[in-house]
């Protein structure tokens, strides 16, 4: 009759072994570390920053979208980690001062040298080519500014 109830206990012990094991796993597959832009992200060797807001901006994401780019779209500096590797930004506030900010900042304190800048007001032209930073007119096709970052990824590529 002992052997009766050890018997019954190990099996009762492997059951719930058994489930909590397998909940373990579960969980495991359900969890995002099976990241479905991981074949995007491998290509490019990261992620592209989409900094500001604005119309021209709108229409930038608009392409990323259809392109199925891998990208994050923020508003603030603050927002980019360390954590994350990043290929290139984009800075396409309607605020001249903002994109020329966060050009400097993102190569300073990111190690971000694949830029593409926002240059809305014309008056502003020449303190933008002093910059040293590609930019393109608010007039421009988004496109164009995807481009110009796109060679700067095949460069970083084939270095």
């Amino acid at each position: 009759i002992i052997m009766d109830w050890i018997l019954g206990l190990i099996i009762l012990i492997t059951l719930v072994l058994g489930y909590w094991i397998m909940d373990k796993i579960d969980y495991f597959f359900e969890l995002p570390t099976t990241f479905p832009e991981t074949k995007k992200y491998i290509t490019y060797g990261g992620v592209m920053i989409v900094y500001g807001n604005s119309e021209f901006a709108d229409s930038l994401l608009e392409i990323l979208e259809e392109n199925d780019e891998p990208y994050v779209h923020i508003q603030d500096e603050r927002l980019i980690t360390f954590e994350e590797s990043y290929i290139c930004i984009f800075a396409v506030d309607k605020d001249d001062y903002k994109n020329l900010s966060i050009s400097k900042s993102a190569r300073r304190r990111f190690n971000i040298h694949n830029q593409v800048i926002l240059c809305n007001d014309v008056i502003y032209e020449n303190v933008f080519r002093n910059n040293g930073e590609p930019f393109v007119y608010a007039e421009d096709n988004p496109q164009k500014m995807l481009l110009i970052a796109k060679e700067g990824i095949e460069v970083r590529k084939n270095d």
